[in-house]
């Protein structure tokens, strides 16, 4: 009977562990359905394959995935938060991406079921950063899409067009010192 005891108590010690573990190693990813992220990573016309994707809620990293053949990736997001994107491969320059779940109105027309798609685009390596200016060196730092809500007939999530506009303008002055990659 002490055997049955000792096995009992064993037993519940590693049921607890293996819950505790559990817990942690549940992906990060919100599962309310509330906002999904489809992207796609390129570079020039191509897709661009094991391309490291971080996800951030506030300053907190909360999930990492790999681009799959086609260049894309999936993440779904928790309403009302801030989240950061970062892409990162060798040979390219890391890129960010930030997303504003907020919707910053008391009716929303939905709670549920928001879908963005989007693409990013990495750019090379930059060989000769110290030749750059602070200017140049804070477009690469800077986020390259900003995702926010915009309410209205059209209601939903979009990219800042206006912010993606300037970002790739100045951007262009950047490429001319970049690393040439091949595919």
């Amino acid at each position: 009977m002490k055997w049955f005891s000792k096995l009992s108590k064993a037993c519940i010690f590693l049921l607890t562990i293996n819950q505790a573990i559990a817990q942690e190693t549940v992906p990060a990813n919100d599962t309310d359905g509330f906002l999904e992220m489809q992207g796609i990573v390129v570079v020039k016309d191509f897709r661009l394959e094991g391309v490291t994707v971080r996800l951030f809620k506030g300053n907190s990293k909360i999930d990492s995935v790999y681009t799959g053949k086609n260049g894309g990736f999936q993440f779904y997001l928790g309403k009302d938060c801030y989240y950061a994107m970062e892409f990162s491969r060798v040979g390219f320059e890391n890129t960010c991406v930030v997303i504003n779940t907020n919707r910053n109105e008391p009716e929303p027309k939905k709670d549920k079921g928001y879908l963005v798609e989007f693409e990013v685009e990495l750019i090379p390596e930059v060989t000769n950063k110290s030749e750059l200016s602070s200017e140049d060196i804070d477009a690469l730092d800077f986020p390259k899409v900003m995702i926010v809500y915009k309410a209205g007939k059209d209601e939903g999530f979009y990219s800042d067009k206006k912010y993606l506009k300037s970002v790739k303008e100045s951007l262009k002055k950047i490429k001319p010192n970049t690393k040439e990659n091949t595919f």
